[in-house]
């Protein structure tokens, strides 16, 4: 029964999104730069390792959007195909993550709910990078929990994996990673019991921070490495940013 309803609940998520992707186009963000870094990685593909154009941000986009381009060469339709699969397959995560939670009933309520959520819909359809990094970090959370209850440490493996993931797409991925280490403890005598280093806790505290640090680490010596700067990227984007709002307030008529 569940599994029929989650299959439903998909349906319903692509068939919203497919709507919505037939009247939309690809105007968002910086859409248009992934889709240029995609074609020109795809040219001559390479195992990325640092960021070696200014304007990369991070490099799941390119690998999706170049492989995906591998498949099928158009770049106004299959960088949001990338986008419309995988905000699709959110349901699933997202099912299963609040039936742990709470119940199926109401998983089955919240997933029809986020189904027409227009926020999610409308990330799905173009070419940015919200819609892998919410499905990467659903499956996180949702094998986290399903850790919690199960204590199965395959399951923790699996989170930090797609925590790995979540960072490769987007660098607000980085800062979950302290924050999710503080749901790894079932309740506050484990993480009492972690504190003090007395309980099995503390291991599977280190082992998820560790993996879930696996992809920062490579990337900030990746640049170091080239760059000698261990948050090029970041400092690039920031200073351009800065530089900007700085120009636009100096060259504003104050009477205008």
């Amino acid at each position: 029964m569940a599994r029929l309803q989650l299959f439903g609940l998909f349906l319903l998520f692509l068939g919203v999104r497919i709507i919505a992707f037939s009247f939309s186009q690809n105007f968002s963000y910086d859409a248009v730069d992934r889709i240029a870094l995609a074609q020109r990685w795809l040219e001559h593909p390479f195992f990325i390792t640092d960021a070696w154009l200014p304007q990369q941000h991070t490099i799941m986009p390119i690998y999706l959007i170049g492989i995906a381009m591998g498949l099928w060469k158009d770049p106004f339709i299959t960088p949001r195909v990338v986008s419309l699969i995988l905000g699709s397959l959110s349901a699933v995560p997202f099912f299963l993550l609040v039936r742990i939670l709470f119940d199926r009933m109401t998983a089955v309520y919240s997933t029809l709910l986020f189904a027409v959520f227009t926020l999610h819909v409308q990330c799905s359809v173009v070419a940015s990078s919200e819609a892998p990094f919410v499905f990467f970090m659903l499956f996180c959370l949702y094998y986290l929990f399903n850790f919690k209850e199960t204590e199965k440490i395959r399951t923790l493996v699996y989170s930090a994996l797609f925590l790995n993931a979540a960072c490769m797409t987007r660098y607000t991925g980085w800062i979950y990673i302290p924050l999710l280490c503080c749901l790894v403890p079932r309740n506050m005598e484990d993480i009492k019991q972690a504190v003090l280093l007395r309980s099995k806790t503390t291991g599977y505290l280190f082992l998820f921070g560790l993996l879930s640090s696996v992809f920062p680490l490579f990337w900030m010596i990746g640049n170091y490495s080239t760059f000698g700067d261990p948050f090029y990227p970041i400092h690039i984007t920031t200073n351009y940013t800065l530089n900007l709002i700085k120009y636009t307030f100096i060259n504003i008529d104050p009477l205008m």
